[in-house]
């Protein structure tokens, strides 16, 4: 049962470990999201189906860092008592309430094992709590990945007609030069 215990809370922590796997997630959106939000909010772009993957976009998102976070946020670890407190303080305890040497040997088997139980059935459940919201936080993260990658090609290709004016724009500015010719 030991065995099972630090088991669990090997795997709490790799899961914490694979936090990294969303900072990645999160920092290649980040990369263009404040662009695409100043497309958004200052009406460059007034595509109904950029806005709308937007929005699905900040649902996804928001619900992913939601889930990263509680992700984070650190449970206490159900963590098995020094063998020592059960051979001081819980056997003069119950010494005192039973006369019988053999008696006493099971009680504190007993308990000993109960509290293995409980901190096995403690880590058990914070490791299935933790999974849970590292898969959430991790899926939604991803998904929120495609409504953004829609609103990128929309900013893009906005960036791309703006230059495009801007070249043309250009060309027309030196094409009103009188060129002379020296003789």
């Amino acid at each position: 049962m030991r065995r099972e215990i630090a088991e669990y809370i090997s795997a709490y922590q790799f899961v914490l470990q694979r936090f990294t796997d969303l900072v990645i997630i999160y920092s290649a959106i980040g990369i263009f999201l404040i662009p695409v939000c100043q497309d958004i909010f200052k009406r460059e772009i007034l595509n109904s189906f950029m806005i709308g993957s937007f929005i699905v976009f900040w649902l996804l998102f928001a619900s992913s860092v939601y889930y990263a976070i509680r992700l984070i946020i650190p449970y206490a670890v159900g963590y098995l008592t020094v063998p020592s407190v059960y051979y001081k303080n819980i056997r003069l305890k119950y010494e005192q309430m039973v006369g019988s040497e053999e008696v006493l040997d099971i009680i504190l088997q007993i308990s000993y094992i109960s509290e293995l139980e409980f901190s096995l059935e403690v880590n058990r459940l914070i490791y299935l709590r933790k999974s849970s919201f590292y898969i959430r936080a991790l899926r939604l993260g991803l998904l929120s990945a495609v409504p953004f990658i829609v609103c990128l090609i929309f900013h893009i290709i906005k960036n791309e007609q703006n230059a495009q004016v801007s070249r043309e724009v250009e060309t027309k500015k030196f094409s009103n030069f009188p060129i002379q010719k020296k003789n």
